[in-house]
């Protein structure tokens, strides 16, 4: 078929010279629109037999105006003009239809300014800008362009190329990528990752964390340590401690119990242990220094290696190693402390009426005694005496004495009253009295 020529049922085949014959036509004299229907319709039917039609446009067929619209029905085979009642343009269509046949399955084309070109039949449909093949193939398209900025369409061989690039890619890093656990349900774990690592894998380059939910790296977690490790000054400088944080902790095991230092051990109720190795065992104890022991309900152990194991006490020391109180304020109260000036002033006191009273007894002692000395000088000088003769009737005697060096004298009369009976008094005199004395004797 000769390029521009009709074929026999009247059909343009070549595209290009089906524009210049519709051109043609419509700049005839006369004008007839249904001539140029008759020429585009030509024209249609070779697009549509590119496209796999087969029923050739005849250009004695008849054309006919919308029902209730603008446009145009052509249909080739039939050469009556009737107003198409919707099958091909619905009421209100503005375009032109051309039909090879009166079913709503023939093949057509409609040109609408409103749905632009579409193929009917052939499920073929150029829509807004669109165009649908309705699940057809196109086939025998040419590589197209693969470059930025291309909008060339690419065929099938281009695409399994590219998926088998991808696949290959995609393989790779399934065993390389960090994934999302899987449960057991087989789907997606988004709350989980685990890294493949026999013995634990390194994240290099992690960046320093901002948000609570970051990762941290290890800087941050390094500067983090030391700062626990040993209680900064910047950080608390009323509070410091030294010792193995791993071996040495402090244990406050008692109700409400207080434990600092390393190996303290508080773990009496309400108990207190401060330093290194500080025991409080008791119930409400408290030791503070390094190695105290507060054993006792009540007790307190102040100082190094200090004991205070019986209750309600307070010990500074310990059995052998006892430990002076100094600086100790004279007490004031029946229950205070008294320090040694207060202890002093209450000896000397003591002393004093201690002494005076020995003193005073001493010197009754010693009256006592010239008493007694000086008494037993008189009885003795007394006694020295002699008694009246048989034969007289009265006598005077003198006597006397010495006694631990206290003399006495004595003087004494001497009474017969009757043959038989015998008066005697007398006196004896010292330094410190008299003694005074008398007797009678009967004889026969």
């Amino acid at each position: 078929m000769a390029r521009g020529k009709k074929s026999s049922g009247g059909a343009v085949c070549d595209l290009e010279d089906g524009q210049s014959a519709i051109l043609a036509a419509y700049r005839q004299e006369d004008n007839d629109p249904r001539d140029v229907f008759r020429v585009a319709a030509g024209v249609g039917a070779s697009v549509a037999m590119l496209f796999g039609g087969s029923t050739a446009w005849a250009q004695n067929s008849s054309m006919s105006l919308c029902d209730g619209g603008t446009g145009y029905v052509y249909k080739s085979n039939s050469a009556t003009p009737t107003a198409d009642s919707g099958t091909y343009c619905a009421g209100g269509f503005s375009g032109v239809v051309l039909s090879a046949g009166t079913g709503s399955s023939a093949n057509s084309i409609s040109i609408s300014n409103t749905t632009g070109i579409t193929f009917t039949g052939n499920n073929i449909a150029f829509s807004n800008g669109n165009v649908s093949f309705s699940g057809k193939n196109l086939v025998n398209l040419k590589d197209g362009n693969i470059a930025v900025g291309s909008m060339d369409a690419i065929n099938g061989g281009q695409l399994f190329t590219v998926s088998s690039s991808a696949s290959t890619s995609i393989s790779s890093l399934s065993t390389s990528a960090v994934t999302f656990d899987t449960t057991s349900t087989g789907e997606t774990d988004y709350s989980n990752i685990t890294l493949a690592g026999k013995d634990g894998t390194t994240i290099h380059n992690v960046s320093t964390a901002i948000a609570p939910t970051d990762l941290v790296n290890k800087a941050q977690l390094d500067a983090l340590s030391s700062q626990i490790a040993n209680i900064t000054t910047s950080d608390n400088p009323l509070f410091a401690a030294d010792g193995n944080r791993a071996t040495e902790a402090a244990v406050a095991s008692g109700t409400h119990a207080t434990a600092s230092g390393a190996k303290a051990q508080a773990t009496g109720a309400n108990s207190v242990a401060n330093g290194s190795s500080a025991v409080a065992s008791g119930v409400g104890a408290v030791a503070i220094g390094a190695n105290t022991r507060a054993t006792a309900d009540d007790s307190v152990a102040l100082g190094a290696s200090s004991v205070a194991d019986r209750a309600n006490t307070v010990s500074v020391g310990a059995a052998g190693s006892e430990r002076q109180i100094t600086n100790v304020a004279a007490g004031t109260e029946g229950a205070d402390l008294v320090n040694v000036n207060q202890l002093n002033d209450a000896v000397t006191q003591s002393n004093s009426y201690t002494d005076s009273v020995v003193n005073g007894m001493q010197g009754a002692v010693a009256e006592v005694g010239r008493n007694a000395y000086s008494g037993i000088a008189a009885a003795t000088a007394l006694a020295m005496i002699p008694n009246i003769d048989q034969d007289k009737i009265m006598s005077v005697g003198v006597g006397g004495a010495t006694y631990q060096g206290y003399a006495a004298a004595a003087v004494a009369v001497n009474l017969r009253v009757t043959q038989n009976l015998v008066l005697k008094a007398g006196a004896g005199s010292s330094r410190n009295g008299t003694v005074y004395g008398a007797n009678a004797s009967y004889r026969w």
